[in-house]
């Protein structure tokens, strides 16, 4: 069952590391994708994300230079996915922010799927 708006943003705000927001707001649903340019990024590229242990690094770079609402800083994470035994190493950038309706969420920007970055 979904979290309401209030417990989520409790349990957000508790959450003691940026790893533990963002696999948070990938539990719940409660994130967007874009990608610059194809390819397509499938939902269960974000699945790897939920069992990093806690040591993971996530860097947290401010001033998020994009535009639109949210926290005025991005956060950055790089993993791992397997697919068919290969593994493909993710670049993934987001920003906390809310949605028109007031939902917090993350967004997500899918910089690359090899480990060279790009700003947001």
């Amino acid at each position: 069952m979904a979290l309401t708006d209030d417990e989520f943003a409790k349990q957000f705000h508790a959450a003691p590391t940026l790893l533990r927001k963002i696999q948070l707001a990938i539990r719940e649903e409660r994130y967007s994708i874009w990608v610059r340019n194809p390819p397509n990024f499938p939902d269960e590229y974000l699945k790897p994300i939920l069992t990093l242990p806690d040591g993971t690094p996530v860097t947290r770079k401010a001033p998020r230079r994009s535009g639109g609402p949210g926290a005025n800083y991005v956060v950055e994470l790089k993993y791992e996915y397997r697919e068919m035994g290969r593994p493909v190493p993710i670049y993934l950038k987001g920003y906390f922010a809310q949605t028109e309706d007031g939902k917090l969420v993350i967004s997500f920007a899918i910089q690359s799927l090899k480990d060279d970055s790009e700003d947001t």
